[in-house]
């Protein structure tokens, strides 16, 4: 269960990061 936890919060991670770089890319 710990790995799967961890897995899930990079996951989410990812998810936030690719959302605000996607931004990123809109506004330019």
């Amino acid at each position: 269960q710990e790995t799967f936890e961890k897995i899930t919060k990079r996951v989410s991670f990812a998810k936030r990061w690719c959302e605000q770089f996607l931004d990123f890319q809109k506004l330019s």
